[in-house]
């Protein structure tokens, strides 16, 4: 059995972020740099939780045949591991889909990473690409209990008291009407959007909003991120990285082609944001009360 497996990249920076992204969306964060030699992936904490290092090296041509597979959870996740990965330096080396000469669920993806090493993730559960799934997302990571899980009509206090705060550190206090639109979708019934509740060692810490829409540019239905916020007692641990990756998967599983986020002028965040694949279209938002 492996402990980790470590592999020699040509530009540390450059890997970074394309591992960062491609990685997310099977619940793999970067656990720790290392000077400017390399980094650390795992899904728990570091040094125990390391399964994946890159390094600097002087890279050549990668080694012919070797490749390095990664599971993943479902069939979304692979699907978003490959166009994520596509879109953030890579390159495509077999789309999404079943490959029944291994055995007739295995379902993966391949991409050649920028110094093209070929990377896979597959998932073996049987079922659809499009299946939904409603457990709850729970992982270990720097030696805290992660658990993401929907918001019910009993969560609503606690909700409440998040986008409160939220909105008060944005420097936009939500009005009452918000808070009335917010508590709605704890309902059960509530099909244009949907809450997440981050919860570390037992306690909810952070909280996200999706508003489902529906949008020709895409192709069908799309989301807004409304809001996305972590307390600040629990920030810079990779808690944040692990919550958007399940809401973008959530959204994924409710039929979405697109997700969209407001980014505010100045927010530290966008950097964030961007090295795990969103991108600025050059355009602007503009909201009129009606």
């Amino acid at each position: 059995m492996l402990d980790h497996v470590s592999l020699g990249v040509s530009s540390l920076e450059r890997s970074r972020r394309f591992y960062d992204a491609a990685l997310a969306p099977l619940g793999i964060v970067r656990l720790a740099d290392f000077d400017e030699r390399g980094s650390d992936y795992g899904v728990g904490s570091a040094p125990l939780g390391v399964e994946f290092t890159i390094t600097r090296e002087a890279v050549g041509r990668p080694a012919s045949g070797m490749h390095l597979c990664f599971r993943a959870a479902d069939r979304q996740s692979v699907i978003a591991f490959h166009n994520v990965a596509t879109r953030c330096g890579g390159t495509c080396d077999g789309e999404p889909g079943i490959r029944p000469v291994y055995h007739p669920d295995y379902f993966a993806a391949f991409v050649l990473d920028p110094d093209g090493h070929r990377i896979e993730a597959v998932c073996h559960a049987t079922g659809s690409a499009h299946a939904s799934r409603a457990a709850d997302f729970v992982a270990v990571s720097h030696g805290h209990g992660i658990r993401i899980r929907r918001a019910i009509a009993l969560d609503a206090d606690t909700v409440t008291r998040l986008a409160l705060a939220f909105h008060a550190e944005d420097g936009h206090p939500l009005s009452d009407v918000g808070v009335r639109a917010l508590v709605l979708m704890l309902e059960g019934g509530f099909t244009d959007g949907l809450v997440l509740l981050l919860e570390v060692d037992g306690t909810v810490s952070g909280y996200g909003v999706l508003s489902f829409g529906y949008g020709i540019e895409h192709g069908g239905r799309e989301t807004f991120l409304e809001d996305i916020y972590v307390d600040p007692r629990s920030r810079g641990l990779g808690f944040g990285g692990l919550f958007i990756n399940e809401l973008e998967k959530r959204a994924r599983e409710a039929g979405c082609k697109a997700i969209h986020l407001e980014v505010m002028p100045q927010n530290r965040a966008e950097h964030w944001y961007r090295r795990l694949g969103w991108s600025d279209r050059g355009s602007q938002l503009l909201t009129k009360a009606i």
